[in-house]
C-alpha cells in the first residue's frame, strides 16, 4: 500500500502544481488586464484633462481678444496672431498686439501732423500749377486760383460771378468757355 500511497501523493502533488501553475497564469493574466485597463483610464483621463484645459484656454483666449477690440486697443488684423499655450502666452501675445496697435497709430498720427498743413499746401500748389499748365497748352488766360478753378468746375459759382471771372480772363464776350 505504501506504493500505492506514495503514487496517490505524487498524483496529488502533480494536479496541485498544475492548479497552482494554471492559479498563477490566471492570476498573471488578469493582473497585467488590470494593469492595462488602469493604464488606459489614466490615458483616457490625461487627454480628458488636455481637453478641458485647451476649451477652457480657447475661451480664454477668445473673452481677450473681445476684450481687446472692443475697447479698441488692438487692431482686428491681429487677431489671428493671437496664439499661445498658456493664460501667460495669450496675455503675452495680447500685450504684443495692443503694443504693435499703439505703434501704427502713434506712426499714422505722427504722419498726419507731418503730412498736415505742408501737405495740404503741397497738393494745392502741385494741382494749381498743373491747371496753370493745362491752360497754357490750350492757349487760355492765367490767373485762376484754385478756389475759383473749383468753384468753376463743380458749377458753384453764381451767373454774376462766372460773367466777372470771364471778364477778368480776359475772356466775356467771346465763344469760350473759361476751361477752354
Amino acid at each position: 500500500m505504501n506504493d500505492e500511497t506514495e503514487a496517490e501523493d505524487r498524483l496529488i502533488r502533480v494536479m496541485l502544481a498544475e492548479q497552482e501553475a494554471n492559479w498563477e497564469a490566471q492570476h498573471t493574466a488578469y493582473t497585467e488586464r488590470m494593469k492595462q485597463k488602469l493604464a488606459e483610464e489614466r490615458q483616457q483621463l490625461a487627454q480628458d484633462r488636455l481637453e478641458r484645459q485647451a476649451e477652457q484656454l480657447a475661451v480664454y483666449r477668445q473673452q481677450a481678444i473681445a476684450a481687446a477690440v472692443a475697447s479698441k486697443e488692438i487692431a482686428p488684423q491681429f487677431v489671428e496672431f493671437i496664439t499661445g499655450t498658456s493664460h501667460e502666452e495669450i496675455d503675452a501675445a495680447v500685450d504684443l498686439a495692443k503694443a504693435k496697435t499703439l505703434e501704427i497709430l502713434a506712426e499714422l498720427a505722427g504722419q498726419q501732423q507731418s503730412e498736415g498743413p505742408l501737405a495740404a499746401y503741397q497738393a494745392a500748389s502741385n494741382e494749381l500749377q498743373y491747371a496753370e499748365e493745362q491752360a497754357r497748352e490750350r492757349g487760355l488766360p492765367q490767373g485762376l486760383t484754385a478756389e475759383e478753378r473749383q468753384a468753376a468746375e463743380d458749377g458753384s459759382l453764381s451767373l454774376r460771378d462766372y460773367a466777372a471771372l470771364r471778364s477778368r480772363l480776359g475772356i466775356a464776350g467771346r465763344d469760350v468757355g473759361i476751361f477752354g
